[in-house]
Order: C-alpha cells, then sequence, then structure tokens
C-alpha cells in the first residue's frame, strides 16, 4: 500500500493551487492557515466545489479566503449548537433521574426488573463503572464514597452519565416512564428515542469539532415532514439535525427568540461566503425550524 509523502507547509501551498484554488492573497496567508489547521481538514470544507470526474476545485468559484471562512462558520456554527444541545442534554438527566426513581426508586437502576425487555443491563452496569472509575476523584463521587458506603441515588448518578447514556437510559426504561417524558415535549416516545440519537451523534460531531458544512449525517431524524423526506439533501444534511433538536427543545420561547435569530445572525455574518443549500437549508427554514 502506497502512503502519501509528507509535505511542507510550502509544498501544501502548491498542491492546493495544482488542485485549482489559484485565488490566494499570498503564500504567506496560506501558510499561516496551514499552520494553524490541518492541510487534510482544511480540504475537506473545498468539497462542495469539486469536480467529481477530475477531482480538481472549480478556481471561478472559490479562494482560500472564502473557503477559511467557511471553515470560521462552521466553527462558530458548532459553538452555537452545544449550548443548546447542553440544555437538551441536562434536561433529559433530569426527567430520567426524577421519573424513574419516581416510579421505581432511587436505586432501582441497579435492578434489570426496571427496565424494558431491550435493557442490556450487564452493559449497561460496566459503563457505568467505567465512568464512576473514571470521575473517582470528583469530589461527588468521593463524598458518597464515604458517607454512604459508595451508593448513588439516580439522581447523582446521572451527572456523571454522558449524553450517549443518558439517551440509552431513556430508550430502556420502561413505557410509563418514557411516556412521561414524551408527554411534556408532546410527542411520542419512538420519536423522542430517535431524536436523542440523532442528537447525541450531532452533540459528538460538535465537541470533536467535526465539520457540520455540507456533511450528509447517517443518522436521520425519523418523522420528517415530508419535503425533507423526499429530498436526500433535505433529509441528511443539518436542516434535518435541527429539525430533532426542535422537538427536544422544552423551552419554546428560547428557542424562538434565542436560537433562531442567533442563528439568522450567523448566516448574515458570513453570508458572502456560505451556501445554505450545501446545509439543506431551504427558503422558509425559520418557519420549519420554529417550535
Amino acid at each position: 500500500m502506497e502512503i502519501k509523502e509528507f509535505k511542507t507547509f510550502e509544498e501544501q501551498v502548491t498542491k492546493l493551487v495544482e488542485h485549482g484554488c489559484e485565488d490566494i492573497i499570498s503564500k504567506e496567508y496560506a501558510i499561516n492557515i496551514l499552520k494553524r489547521i490541518n492541510y487534510y481538514r482544511l480540504t475537506a470544507y473545498f468539497l462542495p466545489f469539486r469536480n467529481e470526474e477530475t477531482q480538481k476545485y472549480d478556481s471561478s468559484k472559490i479562494s482560500l479566503e472564502k473557503v477559511y471562512s467557511i471553515y470560521q462558520f462552521d466553527s462558530e456554527l458548532r459553538l452555537l449548537l452545544m449550548a443548546y444541545i447542553e440544555d437538551i442534554e441536562l434536561y433529559f438527566r433530569t426527567q430520567v433521574a426524577y421519573h424513574h426513581s419516581e416510579q421505581y426508586g432511587a436505586l432501582a437502576y441497579k435492578d434489570s426488573e426496571n427496565f424494558n425487555k431491550f435493557h442490556k443491563h450487564d452493559e449497561f452496569m460496566e459503563n457505568l463503572e467505567k465512568e464512576l472509575h473514571y470521575r473517582r476523584k470528583d469530589p461527588v463521587y468521593r463524598h458518597h464514597q464515604s458517607k454512604y458506603n459508595g451508593e448513588f441515588p439516580l439522581w447523582v448518578l446521572v451527572e456523571f452519565f454522558s449524553f450517549g447514556m443518558t439517551s440509552k437510559f431513556y430508550a430502556d426504561s420502561p413505557n410509563t416512564v418514557q411516556s412521561l417524558i414524551a408527554k411534556n415535549l408532546n410527542i411520542k416516545t419512538a420519536q423522542v428515542r430517535t431524536y436523542l440519537e440523532v442528537a447525541v451523534v450531532l452533540r459528538n460531531y460538535c465537541a470533536h469539532y467535526g465539520r457540520l458544512y455540507y456533511r450528509g449525517f447517517t443518522k436521520i431524524p425519523g418523522q420528517l415532514p415530508p419535503f425533507m423526506t423526499e429530498n436526500v439533501k433535505i433529509k441528511n444534511r443539518l436542516m434535518a439535525q435541527l429539525y430533532a433538536l426542535k422537538q427536544l427543545y422544552v423551552d419554546g420561547n428560547k428557542w424562538n427568540n434565542n436560537f433562531i435569530p442567533r442563528l439568522k445572525d450567523l448566516f448574515t455574518k458570513y453570508q458572502s461566503s456560505i451556501h445554505l443549500h450545501h446545509l439543506g437549508f431551504t427558503s422558509d427554514w425559520e418557519v420549519v425550524l420554529k417550535k
């Protein structure tokens, strides 16, 4: 297997030009960007402008400055989304802890009988032990080890949950618990499960600096509006992902009057560089995403 050879920053600039990015302010400008952003990472933002046959960039549509601007937009977009995904994650931690404990007790999570038939209890407890071991220096962990002999009520334990664990706990909870939580959101339990899975994946992209711009997501929300499901360039792009977040976001006022205006402002800020259809956004996106 042939491995590509190492290239200096100067050689990377030459490679960009050879691939079609001829509009570069200066070599120094390009090298300054490449010193901060890995070449492989940066070139992913050229994908919308690449000819599938020649694999070269359309020099009439791009400049390094424009691509770097798209990269900056993507970074700001991730930070914006993380703030609202955090609200969803903390809300669901609270909800699963409250309703499961109310129905079955503070330590009921230790018994597989208090979950549904899809629950893999040994795997759950093993993952739980790993999280607790990882947090063993946390003051909350130490407090419960010394004062409560290592027993953690669920409402304490969820503070050690990853978003993935929270999502799985909801999906594995008895229908009575799922229904109580779904009722507050005015959607069905199955929708909550699938939307949570989408939110978890999106959160991981944001947390690990994954590209959102021109990305085709493999985890697609269920129960999308017909115009989304009928168009693959919409249903597997970011707009559909945000539709799932909307359904999970309990504070409609904050979503409509804070998130949507901030998203709109971000689009306006970068309007000379970005193309909303690369994110799967339609002209009426504000209406679609409004709660």
